[in-house]
């Protein structure tokens, strides 16, 4: 978050935490990561299954990591679209978070491509902090970027707020849960993912920060 003064306020709303989990007797022939997270928290019994993520970070967080990355896609959406496409043979494991905004494991197993999901971190609400809660309720105009729309949502329970906010969103999706602050200004990044968040940054701290 970009507040008054153009000064840099990091609040996460969002705090990840490790679930125990127990993978179970399927041999699985591949697993799916939606989120670097999932690579972290993944039981060790799968590494050595090829993967199939979503964004590049992830992928990066897949390799780094030791799995076979087989394909990267932008999204979660047109990840399932590419693994139908491509007729990979299941059964498949998705490791996710407690939420997850698409079912990848039942949408697969109804296309025909038995996969399962696993539970493998918990995505816990935080409080936003005295700095971000004073910005967002004074008089300087706010640039306020969001990687999700959970995140998007959480933020917006915290409201209202009254100072005029600009909005930097990740996806259409994101976007979407921010019209509840009623920002002044939406700007969605051209792919989602961190590099394109940066540049839509840089679009708008122009406008918003005094030079």
């Amino acid at each position: 978050m970009i507040g008054s003064h153009c000064a840099l306020i990091r609040s996460p709303v969002i705090d990840i935490a490790p679930v125990s989990a127990t993978l179970g007797q399927t041999r699985y022939r591949g697993v799916l990561f939606t989120s670097a997270h999932g690579v972290i928290h993944a039981p060790d019994g799968i590494r050595p299954l090829p993967c199939w993520c979503v964004g590049d970070v992830t992928a990066r967080a897949a390799r780094d990591a030791g799995y076979d990355v087989k394909h990267s896609a932008p999204d979660a959406e047109t990840l399932l679209a590419d693994i139908s496409t491509a007729k990979i043979a299941g059964p498949l494991l998705h490791c996710r978070g407690t939420y997850a905004r698409v079912d990848l494991a039942k949408r697969l197993t109804a296309m025909g491509i038995p996969c399962d999901d696993l539970v493998v971190y918990a995505q816990r609400s935080r409080a936003l902090s005295a700095k971000a809660r004073a910005a967002l309720g004074g008089e300087t105009p706010v640039i306020l970027p969001l990687y999700s729309p959970r995140s998007a949502a959480l933020v917006a329970d915290q409201g209202p707020f009254a100072a005029q906010i600009t909005v930097v969103a990740i996806s259409d999706a994101v976007a979407n849960q921010a019209a509840r602050l009623e920002p002044v200004r939406v700007i969605v990044a051209d792919h989602p993912d961190g590099v394109a968040m940066l540049a839509a940054i840089a679009t708008v701290t122009g406008t918003v920060c005094p030079k």
